[in-house]
C-alpha cells in the first residue's frame, strides 16, 4: 500500500511501499531516511527497527539503539512503548547497472527485481 516512487534528476532511484493503515507513512519514511539520508542499502534499510508516533505514545521496536534512546526520549517528556511493529515493506533500488529487491523480514514475502 501506500507505493511511494523516489525521483533522482527526473529518474526513478526507488520504489517503495508497505502495508499498515496509520502506520504505513512512518514505515515508508522511516525507510527513505535510512537509505537517502544514512546511505544504507536496501535490505539493511528494511531491517532497522521501528520507531513510529502516531500522536500518543511513541511506539519502539526493541532491539538496536531503540533500547538506547527510550530512557533518552523519556527524560525528553516522550512517553514510549516497547512493541512489535509489524511492518510489510517491500521496495526496489534502480542502480546504474541493475536493479535490486528487497522485503521487511516481519512478515512473509520475497521483492524480486529482474532486469
Amino acid at each position: 500500500m501506500a507505493p511511494t516512487i523516489v525521483l533522482y534528476q527526473g529518474r526513478p532511484l526507488l520504489v517503495i511501499g508497505s502495508p499498515g493503515g496509520s502506520s504505513i507513512i512512518g514505515y515508508v519514511l522511516h525507510t527513505l531516511l535510512n537509505v537517502l539520508d544514512w546511505g544504507m542499502n536496501l535490505q539493511e534499510a528494511l531491517h532497522q527497527p521501528h520507531i513510529l508516533h502516531r500522536g500518543g505514545v511513541l511506539e519502539m521496536e526493541p532491539g538496536g539503539r531503540n533500547q538506547a534512546l527510550q530512557a533518552a526520549l523519556e527524560q525528553q517528556g516522550f512517553s514510549t512503548r516497547l512493541t512489535e511493529l509489524n511492518s510489510g515493506l517491500h521496495g526496489i533500488m534502480l542502480h546504474q547497472d541493475h536493479l535490486s529487491g528487497a522485503a521487511d523480514p516481519r512478515r512473509e514475502g520475497v521483492a524480486l527485481a529482474a532486469d
